[in-house]
């Protein structure tokens, strides 16, 4: 916030009377003096620092951000059937060698699942495994 003086007894200068015509073609016209003292500069100063971290703020991520992102990660959607369980989901999807406990951790994890309790109908996101 910046302190302005209008008046002329505020800035410590003599008020000057005039006449005052009875119809004035032109506007009447203020002088307005910015008031420097330490307060009204810190004030200053203080909203141009915030105004500098704001700009930086927007613009920081930007200067970060690079074209060399990796590959996008690819998923499979699969929908469940009466019956079935994550575990049985991630068995039929799981390759030789990989542990199936794995699996249905990512799968868990993939989906935001509270628990493994799955519904017919239900939309599962599937890990790539390989």
């Amino acid at each position: 916030m910046t302190a302005y003086a209008m008046n002329p007894v505020m800035t410590g200068q003599r008020p000057v009377r005039r006449a005052v015509p009875a119809r004035s073609s032109r506007p009447a016209r203020l002088r307005v003096q910015l008031i420097q003292t330490p307060a009204a500069r810190a004030r200053r100063r203080g909203v141009l620092v915030a105004m500098v971290l704001a700009a930086v703020a927007i613009v920081a991520p930007q200067a970060f951000a690079n074209d060399d992102s990796a590959p996008p990660v690819v998923f499979d959607t699969y929908t469940v059937s009466s019956g079935e369980t994550v575990w049985s989901i991630a068995a039929g999807i799981t390759p030789a060698g990989v542990d199936v406990r794995d699996v249905v951790e990512d799968i868990i994890t993939l989906n935001a699942m509270g628990g493994s309790a799955l519904q017919a109908g239900e939309q599962l996101l599937l890990p790539e495994v390989g």
